[in-house]
């Protein structure tokens, strides 16, 4: 049985670069110059990565707000899922950090109903466009959960 990875996240944060640069080895120099269509529902994927076979949930950010509202797809979306990674940038989070507070709330409401087990992981990308990284964005989000 693979380990369940899923991708939320608001759109343009890099998800899908994500997986392509770690499940599929691309050189993500290559996507600097290249963009990728923007996912469209949830996109799902099976890699044999390290020793493990996982599946990859990539889902899109254009549609997260759907995602969390739409109780009645909470348990196919969420369910058996064993690594949840919210992947947020800079730009989002100077825009609303509140909204993205939010979403990391019912994101980890959601996984406590429905796959307790699971991790929930944040994923601060495009991190080389803050010139310092201050304790506050960490200690923010901390605060949140």
């Amino acid at each position: 049985m693979p380990k369940k990875f899923l991708l939320l996240g608001r759109y343009a944060t890099g998800k899908t670069s994500i997986k392509k640069v770690i499940f599929e080895g691309i050189n993500p120099k290559i996507l600097l110059t290249k963009s990728l269509e923007p996912t469209k529902g949830i996109e799902t994927d099976i890699y044999q990565w390290i020793d493990l076979e996982v599946s990859v949930f990539d889902t899109s950010g254009q549609e997260l707000d759907f995602l969390l509202r739409n109780k009645s797809e909470y348990f196919n979306v969420f369910g058996k899922t064993d690594i949840l990674i919210y992947i947020m940038d800079l730009l989002n989070w100077n825009n609303n950090p509140q909204k993205l507070l939010n979403d990391i709330q019912v994101i980890n409401n959601i996984r406590e109903e429905f796959a307790p087990h699971s991790k929930l992981v944040i994923f601060f990308h495009k991190i080389d466009l803050i010139e310092k990284l201050t304790l506050s964005y960490v200690n923010k989000i901390r605060k949140s959960l």
